[in-house]
């Protein structure tokens, strides 16, 4: 993930910058701090995607869409925003009988009731057709079927709330992984910069004073 010594070397020299970036024009790429973070902007986005793909949490989508990576104008650091749940699928939640499947998370359910929004989100996720509903052969009319589909869908709803509640939410670490495998390379590439910065300055000649 680490970005090339090149790059590092460009971003060395101040006020040369010479990577793209989508409206810099009040951005200050004079700033090798700042330059090496907005290239850290695509490479945390990119960690944290591979690691909701690879654990095969995101269901709705909610997840991977809600990312926003951005780099601070001053170059004091990297902004990392998430949709509101983001570290409970991280961290995983303890539930309510059971803390089986996040036994070291902060978070724990302690009544059965969710929220209507969450309510929905489950639903929707039901009538995707990414949750399986066994359905009921029936010699009703047509209006008769429809009722019965939408009371088992709403049953389903019901069940699923209750094992979440009931069991928890299983820790995936997807966070914490992306965060373990981008941070080191930050680390090392900011030690370089910083010391190939300070370099370039050292090596500067000073202009000399004019005495009136």
């Amino acid at each position: 993930m680490s970005i090339s010594k090149s790059q590092l070397d460009n971003y060395a020299k101040i006020g040369k910058s010479d990577f793209s970036i989508e409206d810099t024009a009040n951005i200050d790429l004079s700033n090798p701090t700042l330059a090496l973070f907005v290239e850290y902007v695509n490479i945390f986005d990119k960690a944290i995607k591979e690691q909701i793909k690879e654990k095969n949490i995101n269901a709705s989508g909610d997840l991977s869409s809600n990312i926003d990576v951005v780099a601070n104008e001053d170059g004091s650091g990297i902004q990392i925003s998430m949709i509101d749940y983001y570290d409970y699928v991280n961290k995983g939640v303890k539930g309510v009988n059971s803390s089986k499947n996040a036994p070291t998370s902060p978070y724990k359910y302690k009544t059965y009731g969710m929220p209507l929004k969450a309510r929905r989100g489950i639903k929707e996720y039901i009538n995707s057709g990414k949750a399986s509903i066994r359905t009921v052969n029936t010699k009703k009319t047509t209006i008769a079927a429809e009722q019965k589909r939408v009371s088992l869908i709403d049953s389903k709803v019901n069940e699923m709330v209750y094992n979440i509640k009931k069991y928890g939410i299983k820790t995936t670490n997807y966070f914490d992984n992306a965060m373990a495998k981008v941070l080191p390379e930050l680390s090392e590439d900011m030690i370089k910069l910083l010391g190939s910065a300070i370099v370039l300055q050292i090596g500067k000649p000073r202009k000399k004073k004019k005495w009136v």
